[in-house]
């Protein structure tokens, strides 16, 4: 590459399924060297140098073929400064993106959502079948959510009516009921003044 950088592919570790593990393990070793020598040469440096030596191997390092190396060598032991911008970026990202990886986590752990719409099934399946000759389906009332019971509801059969104030996760029940094929029976109200939701309670 022009000008010494390499190109992004060189830069970057290829994703595997070990890699958060690995990158872990190169910390802890980076952090220690650094504990030993009494040397913290800055803010982010375990990092950095941990994301940069996570992929060295040390038949490819001592004959010269690894970038990272060659640059720490060459540049007074500084790691890239682009990589510096990256990892703020990342940290910015992550930030972003962890209560919404932790919900779904806790959702696969806990159990909650599946038991939730297996206990909407089964109590819709109950009114169904209670008086023998159904005149109309069931009316269920979802008082917000994602979908997930309203979905579960209308499948078993009922007529469902969801109040949810906030716009976006109303826009979300929408697009669940419609992926779900169940548009048809389900309703989201943002007003719980909206006539036709009056009328649902009704």
């Amino acid at each position: 590459e022009a000008g010494g950088w390499p190109s992004d592919d060189e830069v970057r570790p290829p994703w595997t399924g070990d890699l958060p593990d690995r990158v872990a393990k190169t910390v802890d070793i980076v952090r220690q060297k650094c504990c030993s020598k009494h040397d913290f040469a800055g803010e982010d440096s375990v990092e950095l140098d941990a994301l940069c030596q996570v992929n060295c191997h040390p038949d490819i390092c001592s004959e010269g073929f690894c970038w990272h190396c060659w640059y720490f060598a060459e540049c007074d032991e500084q790691r890239p400064s682009e990589l510096s911008e990256l990892l703020a970026l990342a940290r910015k990202a992550s930030v972003h993106s962890a209560l919404g990886s932790r919900s779904r986590l806790a959702e696969q752990r806990w159990g909650y959502l599946p038991a939730v719409a297996e206990a909407t099934e089964r109590e819709v399946s109950r009114l169904l079948t209670a008086s023998g000759e159904v005149v109309k389906p069931p009316q269920v009332l979802v008082l917000g959510g994602l979908g997930v019971t309203a979905v579960a509801a209308a499948r078993a059969g009922a007529c469902v009516a969801v109040w949810e104030p906030l716009a976006e996760l109303a826009i979300t029940t929408r697009e669940t009921a419609k992926v779900n094929n169940v548009e048809g029976k389900v309703q989201v109200f943002e007003a719980f003044e909206s006539s036709g939701l009056q009328e649902q309670l009704h």
